[in-house]
């Protein structure tokens, strides 16, 4: 523990105390909590405004998880939980946030297999990427009953200060209430989130 820096010995006492890799660890822990906070009002107003259930969803390790969850009174998405885990390729989420990752990053995760949750999950690794470079030319990610029959999802990056994805944020519901007509007003309002 000491040569990670998670604690250090003082040299006078010989007694142990916290080191500076805690300060690191909970800052992050910090700025996870204020982007929850900060998003709390953002996702509520965005999924008023839609009728559907709306996501935050960070990276931990390799794997997208949900951090705040507004759910719309008329939603019966009920499969998401806050903590729980996802799939990079199939989620509109997931597949933001694997799209933004330094492409070695991608390449590695995309090489451990593609699973699939639905005859309509991308299993192949070559149409995956090239869907993450049209994810970052038009700013979104769909989930077209990817991960599960019936549910489909919008979702967009949110970044940081200084222009990284540090986030993304998603409304899901029903997949035949997301028509070709009513897409569109989907996507800009999650965009624009």
């Amino acid at each position: 523990m000491e040569n990670e820096n998670f604690v250090e010995q003082d040299a006078e006492s010989g007694r142990y105390r916290l080191g500076l890799r805690l300060l690191e660890l909970g800052s992050i822990v910090a700025s996870r909590i204020q982007i929850r906070e900060e998003a709390k009002p953002i996702l509520k107003k965005l999924s008023e405004g839609t009728g559907y259930t709306t996501h935050l969803v960070i990276l931990l390790g390799d794997d997208p998880i949900y951090v705040e969850k507004m759910e719309s009174p008329q939603s019966i998405v009920s499969y998401s939980h806050i903590g729980k885990r996802l799939p990079l390729h199939a989620t509109a989420s997931g597949k933001v946030l694997l799209a933004y990752l330094p492409e070695p990053e991608q390449q590695r995760i995309i090489a451990c297999g593609l699973t699939a949750h639905t005859q309509y999950t991308i299993t192949d690794q070559q149409q995956l990427l090239e869907r993450l470079a049209e994810i970052k030319l038009k700013g979104y990610a769909l989930d077209e009953e990817e991960l599960e029959i019936g549910l489909s999802c919008v979702a967009a990056p949110v970044r940081n200060a200084v222009g990284q994805v540090v986030a993304s944020v998603s409304l899901s519901g029903i997949a035949a209430a997301m028509t070709p007509d009513s897409l569109p007003t989907l996507i800009n309002k999650v965009k624009e989130t």
